[in-house]
């Protein structure tokens, strides 16, 4: 094998190994000098897997909750993961996600202007918010909720517009 197939090797294994690869301390083979048991070795770096094994098991909570003991941050923390879970789950099983309308040109991407002309050269302008598919508005129907109406068709001389 050459120095260059050995750096590619140990790139995999440095890889699939992740932080664990720091756990091992290798010597290499200088670029001139062939690959063999004199020039390649490794072995495992005994100290810093103690300390690795150490810390092992162990969980860091850092919180802003000053008044509240550490057993309570634990418990609102393990509570915090279950809800993200369950919001999680809920989202994947129906297939939705957030519309956040704080922005005029978002609210503006659920609806369309329809114009028609009239036979006076003016148009009427009807605002339409655009409508839930069939799976959205059976879960409305579930939930007793409904949309707002729809706004009423406004008239407009040519032109007031921008047309």
């Amino acid at each position: 094998m050459t120095t260059n197939g050995l750096l590619m090797h140990i790139g995999a294994l440095k890889k699939e190994a992740g932080r664990d690869f720091g756990l091992v301390c290798i010597s290499l083979p200088e670029h001139h000098e062939p690959v063999n048991e004199n020039t390649f070795c490794f072995k495992l770096d005994r100290e810093r897997l103690l300390r690795a094994m150490s810390r092992e098991g162990r969980y860091l909570l850092r919180s802003n909750m000053k008044a509240a003991s550490p057993e309570t941050a634990w418990e609102f923390y393990l509570l915090l993961t279950r809800v993200e879970q369950a919001f999680k789950d809920l989202k994947g099983t129906l297939s939705i996600r957030p519309i956040w309308h704080q922005l005029e040109e978002r609210i503006e991407a659920h609806m369309i202007d329809v114009h028609l002309p009239t036979t006076d050269g003016r148009h009427v302008v009807m605002s339409r918010y655009t409508q839930p598919e069939k799976d959205v508005s059976l879960l409305l129907a579930q939930l007793g909720l409904s949309l707002p109406d729809q706004p009423p068709p406004k008239a407009y001389a040519t032109g007031q517009t921008g047309l």
